[in-house]
């Protein structure tokens, strides 16, 4: 009899762990799962405001991932994406954060047709793809590595030498 993957809890305590590379990776195999074809635009390099390009039966949308864990994304961000849609030329967008919207966000992407994803509406993405019993998915939901946004390098812990946070430790790139 094959073992099934292990898996861990609550997946929105697990989507609120990962770093931004990994939230990045995980939302692109989600689609993947659903049949997209995803393209990845950027990672740790300038992507012009849009993360993920996913296309289904001819349909091409843009996907911008903010694993914002505190914040709530505001009308600023979704400005900056839709800048970033029209500039690329692509008429569909959406908007994963795990956070939430402000209510003036959400006025302006149902005005301009960018469907906006909190962590509920990801966790549920993820569940209606089996990533409960995906090893790929449940890989990443476990990966503990952080990795440094300006070269995706793995970072290392350090110890402040100097200054106010003398002695305190925090992550730096390898």
């Amino acid at each position: 009899k094959e073992k099934q993957p292990q898996t861990t809890g609550d997946p929105i305590e697990q989507l609120r762990s990962i770093d931004w590379f990994q939230f990045e990776k995980l939302v692109a195999l989600a689609y993947r799962n659903l049949g997209y074809t995803v393209t990845r635009r950027g990672g740790a390099n300038p992507d012009g405001g849009i993360d993920l390009v996913v296309e289904k039966d001819g349909q091409c949308s843009a996907v911008q991932c903010k694993q914002w864990k505190k914040w709530n994304v505001g009308v600023k961000a979704v400005r900056e994406f839709l800048g970033a849609l029209t500039d690329a030329g692509i008429p569909k967008g959406i908007f994963i954060t795990l956070c939430g919207y402000t209510g003036e966000a959400e006025q302006l992407a149902d005005k301009h047709g960018i469907k906006i994803v909190n962590e509920t509406g990801l966790a549920k993405m993820l569940e209606d793809t089996g990533a409960r019993f995906d090893p790929e998915v449940q890989s990443i939901l476990n990966d503990t590595r952080k990795f440094c946004p300006k070269c995706e390098a793995e970072m290392v812990l350090r110890t402040a030498k100097k200054g106010v946070g003398a002695g305190g430790q925090f992550w730096g790139c390898s």
